[in-house]
């Protein structure tokens, strides 16, 4: 009972106030209160010697008004920029030529890791949103509803090699309204049905636990 309505009254130590709802001595409220400090809200956890390994969603997808918005999330990331004084120093006359040309190196080369950052999110949204827009019913309805999709058919639409593709949306997650999905999970085969429809094997599988559960 006292987990069930009362615990925030017992994080604030306010034992009058549930001995009273409960219509039982305050002293028996204090020994379940330190009954309830002395256990774990994660009793597996002395069962396992790994540390759980915590999914960060790349972007997060909604529809809204029947359009795919994606939003990239690299709010967790640090900004990078380069330091105005190294660029001032290039400027400066009394700076030696040998340190002018280390600082232009490495200036140079934080460039480059910037600018390929920016493109690698650009090639990331561009992607998302062409996966996501072919895959619009899974978006209203959830698991079960992906249709057939390879890396061929965005590689064809967006002028990208398959194994671009590939890189791109390897390790990468996305946030949807069912949950948190890997890209690749987004990608399933083409299967011929009899009657020579084309299904996706996503779609078999939710019929299979239909009739399994249907049991």
């Amino acid at each position: 009972q006292i987990i069930k309505g009362y615990l925030e009254y017992i994080q604030r130590y306010d034992y009058d106030k549930v001995a009273k709802q409960l219509n039982i001595n305050k002293e028996i409220i204090k020994e379940k209160a330190l009954l309830l400090a002395n256990l774990t809200p994660y009793p597996g956890a002395h069962f396992v010697s790994k540390k759980p390994q915590y999914i960060r969603p790349d972007i997060e997808v909604q529809l809204i008004d029947d359009e795919v918005v994606i939003n990239l999330i690299d709010d967790w990331m640090p900004r990078l920029y380069i330091n105005a004084r190294y660029i001032e120093m290039l400027k400066q006359k009394k700076i030696d030529e040998k340190t002018k040309e280390f600082i232009h190196e490495k200036v140079n080369a934080a460039k480059n890791l910037i600018n390929n950052i920016n493109r690698r999110n650009e090639t990331l949204l561009l992607l998302a949103y062409a996966i996501m827009n072919k895959q619009k019913e899974f978006l209203y309805k959830g698991p079960g509803y992906l249709k057939p999709l390879i890396y061929a058919d965005l590689g064809s639409e967006l002028g990208f090699h398959e194994s671009t593709i590939a890189r791109a949306v390897a390790n990468k997650y996305a946030q949807t309204r069912w949950g948190v999905f890997e890209l690749k999970y987004f990608f399933v085969k083409r299967i011929q049905s009899m009657n020579n429809d084309d299904t996706s094997s996503d779609v078999i599988m939710k019929r299979i636990k239909e009739l399994i559960n249907a049991e």
